[in-house]
């Protein structure tokens, strides 16, 4: 199912401008990333906060009643995203919004808050003319703020704020430095958006809203950070806290309704640890793993090899754009869809006929450390040389001052915060911010299947952390866990070529059926060839087009000619290039666009 709100409130001393109370009460504001079919409004009275909320797609029978939201004598509740309480199965759709209203009613938005599994946000406005607006404790599920001098506006969704504060007829303004971003940079780093007046939150930041007018934003300001009852804890007792959190997390996927669970095994680690757990379970049969990509891959040969070792019911799938649509079209809904926020990069689709229900290895890396800045590290040039090593800009698509200025941003995220623990801590809580909050968000809403995230629990992220830098470095939860289904301490190597000591062998004993994969037949690589070659023809057609285009606004910061010459040499390109390249691409299309 797909949400959206928008929560408008006083200033201090403020009012709600009747424009702005009439885009909460459209039925089809701009700015959905989908065709809403509920929609409603309320407001505790005159001067109080106001809340629009829409929802659409599947969610139950369509005669059913079916709100994310709660509307009562006490106010209103409302939630987006996929979310279930810890240690409980996935409640269904319509009685979601019922039990999240009591919860909220007995405690704190902070206590129901860490209480939850999933990526998500929470609105509660009160009949007291108070409320609050939260997400995940990490962040993962995006909430976006921008302001007048009279109002506030938050909201799920980007442009919807963007208009919250734009007064008709004008159009909401671009920032092209922002979106620049994705020509300079794999990640998305720092809280701009496409909008200029538009912000996200922090993680962990909660929004209170105050009777009478005015807000104030709180939270942890390190929600990754645990709380002092971990750091009392054995290494033992947290590894078995990140353990129960992916085990809880697997039971849960297999309540839920569709044509049966599905597991990713790619040839990396954090799938492996996924799939280690669930072999632990003794829950192996109930899935079918999955790996995407043309049989030549490394990730498809290591999850092949995988899956005949340990008795996988296993399938190869080649993961494409939704059938029939021209990749122009496509490109521009993702683009408008994600306001400029996700690079075309990531742009995929789905010909599944059905939503799938599909337990991913998504955000791995909260559970361990990139390796980027080790135990070595004595100040903060070797935070800055690492930085420098991650190979930010390699295409040189942008001219220098702009370069400079998005280099001196992520830099300032990376160091503005020496309170935040050792080096390597730093460094991890960078990533966690950057590289991991981008695979979601924006990006997360428009994912047609139910994908379970066992690794971005935020109970699981803080028993890393309380572990330790070093634990982390050493990837001490993956070797561990792993170790403990395991019939030796070496196996099947990762996709990279290197044999590491998590690589292990799960019990056979824990699996039931005993079937082996057979291998992919050898004229399936020609038809992943051919089709490969066919959808980057179509994407360079649209590529070329855009960077042609002289009068697009965004060639005052990227360097067209050069975007161009990248293209013709495509084929030569290192896949960061790759990915630069097609960041050029979704900024001229975001500012070029309507």
């Amino acid at each position: 199912m797909h949400t959206a709100f928008l929560v408008l409130a006083p200033a201090e001393g403020g009012a709600i401008a009747p424009w702005q109370l009439e885009l909460a009460r459209s039925p089809h504001p701009p700015g959905l990333h989908f065709t809403p079919t509920r929609h409603v409004v309320w407001s505790a009275g005159p001067g109080a906060p106001t809340v629009g909320f829409w929802q659409g797609g599947i969610g139950g029978p369509p005669d059913a009643p079916c709100e994310r939201w709660v509307v009562d004598e006490r106010g209103f509740v409302a939630s987006t995203g996929h979310l279930r309480w810890r240690g409980q199965p996935w409640l269904p759709e319509a009685r979601w919004a019922a039990s999240l209203a009591e919860r909220l009613r007995a405690g704190t938005v902070e206590s129901v808050v860490a209480d939850l599994h999933g990526v998500f946000t929470v609105v509660e406005l009160t009949s007291d003319g108070t409320g609050a607006v939260a997400s995940d404790p990490l962040g993962f599920g995006f909430v976006f703020r921008a302001e007048t001098p009279d109002a506030v506006a938050l909201s799920s969704r980007a442009e919807l704020c963007a208009h919250a504060v734009t007064r008709p007829p004008a159009a909401p303004e671009r920032d092209a430095l922002g979106v620049c971003r994705l020509a300079y940079s794999r990640h998305w780093t720092g809280l701009r958006t496409g909008f200029t007046a538009v912000r996200l939150c922090a993680p962990g930041e909660v929004t209170r809203l105050r009777r009478g007018g005015g807000v104030v934003a709180a939270g942890h300001p390190r929600p990754w950070q645990p709380p002092d009852r971990y750091r009392a804890l054995a290494p033992e007792e947290l590894l078995s806290i990140v353990r129960e959190e992916i085990a809880d997390s697997v039971r849960a996927a297999l309540g839920l309704p569709g044509p049966g669970a599905r597991c990713d095994l790619t040839g990396g680690k954090d799938t492996r640890l996924v799939a280690a757990v669930i072999l632990g379970e003794g829950l192996a049969d109930a899935f079918t793993f999955q790996t995407f990509g043309p049989p030549t891959l490394p990730d498809v040969q290591v999850a092949t090899e995988l899956a005949a070792r340990f008795g996988l019911r296993h399938e190869i799938r080649f993961e494409r754009r939704s059938a029939g649509a021209p990749y122009a079209r496509e490109a521009h809904r993702f683009v408008a869809a994600t306001a400029g926020m996700v690079n075309l990069w990531n742009l995929k689709g789905s010909d599944a006929p059905w939503p799938e229900v599909r337990v991913t290895g998504l955000s791995g890396y909260l559970l361990r450390s990139k390796g980027r800045v080790g135990p070595g590290a004595r100040t903060e040039a070797d935070l800055v040389r690492a930085f420098d090593a991650m190979g930010f800009g390699r295409a040189r698509l942008l001219v220098p001052d702009v370069h400079e200025a998005l280099r001196a941003e992520a830099l300032d995220d990376l160091l503005g915060d020496p309170g935040g623990g050792s080096l390597m801590d730093r460094f991890d809580a960078f990533d966690l911010r950057a590289s991991q909050r981008h695979l979601l968000g924006p990006l997360d809403e428009l994912e047609r299947d139910l994908r379970v995230k066992p690794l971005t629990s935020a109970a699981a992220v803080h028993a890393a952390w309380a572990l330790g830098a070093e634990a982390r470095f050493a990837e001490r939860i993956h070797v561990e866990l792993i170790r403990r289904y395991s019939d030796d301490a070496r196996g099947v190597p990762v996709r990279r070529g290197q044999v590491a000591a998590h690589a292990t062998r799960p019990r056979r004993a824990r699996t039931r059926h005993g079937r082996r994969c057979a291998a992919a037949p050898a004229a399936k690589d020609q038809l992943v060839s051919t089709l490969q070659g066919s959808a980057f023809a179509e994407r360079s057609a649209l590529l070329r087009e855009l960077f042609e285009d002289r009068a697009n606004p965004v060639w005052d910061l990227v360097d067209r000619r050069r975007a161009l010459e990248l293209l013709d040499r495509f084929g030569e390109l290192h896949p960061w290039q790759r990915a630069e390249l097609f960041g050029a691409a979704t900024a001229a299309m975001w500012m070029g666009g309507p």
